[in-house]
């Protein structure tokens, strides 16, 4: 491909991404840095002046003051890298599968999905640069350095980006590409991470980085709780376009997929002891769905349509999602006081201990859907020709 014709595929699939975004931003968005957002965009005018509470995740407001989108102009730029996520995604799924239908509902599918949703509410949030580096190093799996170096910047952007490295880790293994390299580089990148919130947080109080530290916020019962609602929150954030993560489990590398996919279940459950916004991290299975399309699956016309139908559904069907989500949050918050006002020490989860016995039958519902679902996956499932799997 020639740089005129690379250049107008960029520009179409930037135009791609733009559009998608724009489709789904009635579905909600904010466009003031709301809650920690807040905190990057003060960090955005002075990245390296130890401002906020995780001055470390000096990335994302670096990159910000380095295009001058600093200050008041932060948020355009926390939507602009959505838009430019979006873009990789499209190019990444029509450089694979060279079918423009295809990629325009994969395209569209990420940009509804709970990973994008939360980047459109939580303005300001670091999120979109962690997905675009995690996202290119998908693509960089067969090149250590530039692979390291991403997962690296990934340390400097969100520290939990540690607890994905196992994937990653799987995925150059998949692609044959472990070497010495993988045995020093990650050491280094690790290394910079230390030293730079070591010098950031130099003056911070409650942030030293000691296992001590993280162990003391450690919460069995809410991490249990938090566990319990990963199937919900995968329907809530997926919807029926979960199915292209199933199709990839049930291809002709099911196995290694099916362990991917374990893996990142893993790195969820790990992440979730120590955070709570499971919706937001249960997006990370969004990067399984990215390596799918971007590296394995190819698209049949039956897959083709099958994944359109998916997406208009998980669409139509988001404002019913959102009313249901509504509901369960507010019993939930209802159990929480309840429980705490008993003051009964056995009373300590209001989700397993509350919510999921009173409604039951709504559980149920999402077990099933995820059933019925991974049903339609088999039936459509992909085969391989000529060493590559065809959805």
């Amino acid at each position: 491909m020639s740089n005129r014709e690379a250049a107008v595929a960029w520009l179409v699939s930037a135009l791609a991404g733009a559009i998608c975004y724009a489709v789904t931003v009635p579905f909600g968005a904010e466009f003031e840095p709301q809650y920690m957002g807040e905190s990057y965009q003060q960090m955005s005018v002075d990245p390296f002046g130890g401002l906020g509470p995780h001055p470390e995740r000096f990335l994302t407001p670096l990159l910000a003051w380095l295009v001058g989108l600093s200050g008041e102009r932060y948020w355009l730029f926390s939507h602009l890298l959505l838009v430019a996520w979006l873009a990789l995604v499209h190019r990444l799924a029509l450089q694979r599968s060279q079918d423009h239908v295809w990629a325009a509902a994969v395209t569209l599918g990420v940009a509804a999905c709970g990973a994008s949703d939360t980047m459109r509410h939580l303005c300001g949030y670091a999120d979109a640069t962690t997905y675009l580096l995690l996202t290119l190093a998908i693509v960089a799996l067969n090149r250590p350095v530039v692979f390291w170096t991403l997962l690296a910047l990934g340390l400097l952007n969100h520290g939990m980006t540690l607890f994905l490295w196992p994937w990653f880790v799987f995925q150059r293994l998949r692609a044959g590409s472990i070497g010495w390299a993988d045995g020093v580089l990650p050491l280094v990148g690790v290394a910079c991470y230390w030293g730079a919130r070591s010098v950031l947080m130099a003056d911070a109080v409650g942030h030293a980085l000691t296992v001590e530290n993280y162990l003391g916020e450690l919460a069995v019962a809410r991490t249990l709780d938090l566990w319990a609602l990963i199937v919900p929150n995968m329907v809530f954030a997926y919807g029926p376009f979960l199915i292209v993560l199933m199709w990839h489990l049930v291809s002709e590398r099911a196995l290694s997929a099916t362990f991917g996919a374990l893996l990142m279940l893993c790195s969820v459950c790990v992440i979730l002891a120590f955070a709570i916004d499971i919706f937001r991290f249960v997006g990370l299975f969004t990067l399984c769905i990215t390596f799918a399309v971007a590296r394995e699956l190819n698209p049949s016309r039956r897959t083709r349509w099958t994944l359109v139908a998916c997406v208009g559904l998980m669409m139509a069907t988001l404002p019913w999602q959102r009313q249901l989500v509504d509901f369960l949050l507010k019993r939930h918050v209802e159990f929480a006081v309840q429980f705490a006002q008993q003051g009964d020490p056995s009373q300590t989860m209001p989700v397993i201990q509350g919510l999921i016995p009173a409604y039951w039958p709504v559980f149920v519902g999402y077990v099933a859907f995820v059933a019925l679902l991974f049903v339609l996956a088999w039936c459509t499932r992909p085969v391989e020709r000529d060493g590559a799997i065809v959805a």
